[in-house]
């Protein structure tokens, strides 16, 4: 029985990329609920968490759309700070660059509001619903004791290594996994119940699980034999906010400088700010490809028969020039349908996770529609040294087309309940 798992990115506003996806797998206006039960397992980071919370509230995907397209409704999560808020952070900004952007107050109370009686709900008491909700994993990192935290329905999980903490409601574990620091949020994530002690947590980006793929996987294999599935039963949908890999320049020639990335001296300024943001952007190269290999996903080393059919399929845009004979040009499929231009490509390339201006979502969502129609790649699993795909898909279509393969002959999802697995 196939035990199909969901995984989710963080990316902030780019998370607008996961919503039009699962759109375009199961329809402009399904509810949350029949897109969970379609999946045994769901993990999710930060803004991908924000999306599994809409799905957790059984929101219709174009209403979890609009979260990100109305600006009142962004702007409640993403709550604009006023430098005097922070006097003495100013400095720093004038300094090093950085500076946070956002409320940390502000979005737990705007998460209670949009996820209404769900995001009350203790986490734990979606297990006893397991007919209804999959398993959830959510990604976080715990500020005091410096160490990664997933926050999970299946508190008797095998990879529990802290069963003895309190577990939060919904709408708190996605406080805690959506709360980037530094050059984002003001504060880390409190909740303020008796049992958590004012416990604090960043984002899980901190932790490395920005791409919570690796982490999902672990959680279905290590409770393998209470789930009823072996290794070889797991399919993962992995569902990324968009990424860049440009090529040095300096080996083949460019139509833009754009399509190339320059080295660039190191100091102290530039490296304090590179280090401040860099920490949520995790390129997940590494994850999806730890996981494939750990599920017996085959490995190519010619591009001419990339592996196609893995267990893991990657849908994430990818910011990349193709290289056409000793030229990096923009690539472009279809000429007729949507695409980015050259000053958009370097835009979005420059454009960070706090990206919350309505042009700023406009040109995210573009990104889509680009990347749709194929004049955007798709990042694959595994690339050559000329950013060809060795495991995984070039084209957003490609990649739909392998899942909606795997999900041809849905299967019930298997129930919560200790299961002896053989073979």
């Amino acid at each position: 029985m196939t035990f199909p798992i969901l995984s989710l990115d963080g990316g902030g506003t780019w998370s607008l990329i996961q919503i039009r996806t699962l759109q375009e797998l199961y329809g402009a206006d399904a509810r949350g609920l029949d897109v969970l039960n379609r999946f045994s397992l769901v993990a999710a980071n930060s803004g991908g968490s924000i999306v599994l919370g809409g799905l957790l509230a059984n929101k219709k995907l174009s209403e979890i759309v609009d979260l990100y397209l109305t600006e009142s409704v962004r702007k409640k999560i993403f709550h604009p700070l006023s430098p005097l808020a922070h006097p003495i952070d100013v400095g720093v900004h004038a300094t090093w660059g950085v500076f946070p952007q956002f409320s940390t107050e502000r979005k737990l109370q705007a998460l209670l509001d949009i996820l209404g009686d769900i995001g009350r709900t203790p986490l734990v008491a979606l297990e006893s619903e397991t007919k209804k909700y999959p398993h959830i994993l959510i990604s976080a990192f715990d500020y005091d004791t410096h160490r990664a935290m997933f926050f999970r329905s299946d508190v008797g999980s095998a990879a529990n290594t802290g069963r003895q903490n309190p577990e939060p409601s919904v709408a708190e574990a996605i406080h805690a996994s959506s709360t980037a620091p530094v050059n984002f949020f003001d504060n880390p994530a409190r909740f303020h119940t008796e049992a958590f002690h004012n416990r604090r947590f960043w984002d899980g980006a901190v932790g490395g699980y920005n791409n919570p793929v690796l982490a999902a996987v672990i959680e279905a294999i290590a409770n393998s034999s209470r789930y009823g599935c072996l290794p070889a039963d797991i399919k993962v949908l992995s569902i990324g906010t968009a990424t860049n890999a440009l090529p040095l320049r300096g080996g083949h020639r460019s139509e833009s400088p754009a399509l190339v990335a320059r080295t660039r001296s190191s100091n102290p300024v530039s490296d304090i700010r590179l280090l401040a943001t860099a920490i949520v952007d995790d390129p997940p190269d590494a994850a999806s490809f730890s996981a494939h290999v750990m599920l017996g996903g085959k490995v190519s080393d010619n591009d001419q028969h990339a592996v196609s059919d893995g267990p893991v399929v990657r849908l994430n845009p990818i910011l990349q020039p193709v290289l056409e004979g000793n030229e990096w040009r923009l690539p472009t499929q279809d000429a007729s349908k949507a695409s980015l231009d050259t000053q958009s490509f370097d835009t979005l390339v420059k454009m960070d996770m706090a990206a919350t201006s309505k042009k700023a979502v406009g040109l995210i969502d573009q990104l889509y529609r680009a990347w749709r129609d194929g004049n955007v790649l798709n990042q694959p699993i595994h690339t050559s040294i000329n950013l060809k795909p060795l495991v995984g898909h070039r084209y957003f279509r490609e990649g739909i087309d392998q899942w909606e393969c795997y999900q041809a002959n849905p299967q019930p999802r298997p129930l919560f309940e200790t299961k002896a697995v053989t073979g």
